[in-house]
């Protein structure tokens, strides 16, 4: 699937980082690296982004935070947004949807869920 839409990953974890670059290459998905959330709301400032992959947990900005600057933007309110995060019993999964997170996804994930994900979140509605 090659892809001209690009996804925006903000995650501070180096090894999680590199695996999701090798699964989105080999599916030929566009995607940005950002490893804390400073850098994660520069780079969806500066490229076209088309759908946002957020840790919860990063070392400057929490994803929360991110989450809301997101939707409070007129300009990438209607971006999709999927929480990656570790955090995984049902309250946790609960108040990331209920912040307005279009999905939420628990680490450790599989590749086939992760892309399946990504490729339905990117597909125009018809």
């Amino acid at each position: 699937m090659a892809s001209s839409k690009t996804v925006l990953v903000i995650e501070d974890d180096k090894g999680i980082t590199e695996v999701m670059r090798t699964i989105f290459l080999m599916h030929g998905i566009n995607t940005v690296f950002a490893d804390n959330g400073q850098d994660g709301l520069r780079m969806l400032a500066a490229n076209d982004i088309d759908l946002i992959i957020c840790d919860f947990m990063l070392p400057d900005i929490n994803g929360d935070k991110i989450l809301s600057a997101v939707k409070t933007n007129p300009i990438t309110a209607a971006i999709p947004f999927i929480f990656l995060s570790a955090f995984a019993d049902a309250d946790d999964i609960n108040k990331g949807l209920e912040l307005g997170a279009d999905l939420y996804i628990t680490k450790p994930f599989s590749a086939p869920h992760l892309i399946n994900v990504v490729k339905e979140k990117l597909t125009p509605v018809a």
